[in-house]
């Protein structure tokens, strides 16, 4: 579990390796109770950063949630940008799992 308060906050994770992503699976702690605001972006560097998911949350479980792609994207990084959620300024993720390409 991550979890940080305020806006703007971030968790960068580091893949090993360059992967083909169609999307991410996210659950957030009281995910049942609150929608949590937040952002994906990827990078082949580290360094420079491309947004490819700005949504929210259902509120509505605790179970990881599906955030598929617009298209697969090519990255090492990929990073979770935080603003908030319906009840505070927390960022509260409790798991995530990275959908690859077939």
């Amino acid at each position: 579990r991550w979890s940080s308060e305020g806006e703007g906050c971030w968790l960068r994770y580091d893949l090993a390796r360059v992967r083909e992503l169609t999307g991410v699976a996210i659950s957030w702690f009281n995910g049942e109770k609150r929608k949590a605001d937040y952002g994906l972006e990827v990078s082949l560097d580290g360094e420079s950063w491309r947004e490819v998911f700005k949504g929210t949350s259902s509120g509505s479980t605790k179970s990881l949630e599906t955030n598929e792609f617009a298209a697969p994207v090519k990255a090492r990084y990929l990073r979770y940008l935080g603003n908030g959620n319906t009840a505070s300024k927390c960022n509260s993720v409790q798991e995530m799992e990275f959908l690859d390409k077939p």
